[in-house]
């Protein structure tokens, strides 16, 4: 069966004519404002063509990226790091006893994450997604988990302050980094179950945890069932800022 192309939301976005955009959504316009509103990336349709919707968005004022819904699905899992250096301009990355450099002349694409919320349970990171031997890799800078003392100064900073400083020095370094902040402090919003009949209503669309976005991750992958909102925060980011640095 095939996989339908997903329209990404972008924002920020413009000056939104929400009478125009909500019928695409199927929302009233008040809730295509709310929506309009909300900074992070997020599925908004899966269709089998997405172009003509697109579109329409795109001439309502809204920033949307068209993605197959294949390179959502094929994007490589985070790869925890050990450790890692930076050597002048080079990030040099350390994981299960082997280096990889990461020189400036090399397009990538840094998403920091710290994710916020009483059902958070996750830890703050930096994916940093590069093409390296002809594959695309995810490296991931992981609080807990990758070793931080190769970056200069960090003894007296707080795990916090630590990923931040990591996030400037890849900005200043790799010259063709582009970095995205817009998952830091993310809200995570709870996974629920489908309510009854009559109970109250669901999240429309394929916002995340919505039975719109469960069916279609079942669809794509039966693990991705199980994906965690900053898993799904950080592709969908790197999806809308993969040309930018090419």
């Amino acid at each position: 069966m095939s996989l339908p192309q997903l329209v990404i939301s972008n924002p920020p976005h413009g000056a939104v004519d929400t009478r125009r955009a909500a019928p695409v959504l199927n929302l009233l316009p008040v809730e295509m404002g709310l929506k309009a509103g909300y900074g992070i990336p997020e599925i908004w349709l899966a269709l089998p063509d997405a172009s003509a919707p697109a579109s329409e968005l795109a001439a309502a004022g809204c920033n949307v990226a068209i993605v197959a819904a294949e390179e959502f699905r094929d994007l490589p899992a985070q790869q925890p790091l050990d450790g890692f250096a930076f050597e002048g301009t080079k990030l040099v990355v350390e994981q299960d006893g082997g280096e990889s450099t990461i020189t400036p002349d090399l397009p990538v694409v840094a998403v920091a994450c710290t994710p916020t919320g009483e059902s958070s349970g996750g830890c703050a990171f930096v994916d940093v997604y590069v093409h390296l031997d002809g594959a695309l890799r995810r490296y991931g800078v992981v609080q807990g988990v990758t070793d931080f003392s190769g970056l200069a100064g960090v003894a007296m900073l707080s795990a916090t302050a630590r990923l931040a400083k990591f996030v400037a020095d890849c900005e200043a370094r790799l010259t063709r980094a582009v970095v995205d902040r817009r998952l830091l402090h993310l809200q995570l919003r709870r996974r629920v179950a489908a309510p009854r009949p009559g109970v109250g209503p669901q999240r429309k669309g394929f916002s995340f945890a919505s039975p719109g976005f469960d069916e279609l991750m079942t669809q794509l992958a039966p693990a991705f069932a199980d994906l965690s909102q900053p898993e799904v925060c950080s592709r969908l980011v790197y999806l809308t800022r993969r040309d930018e640095g090419a």
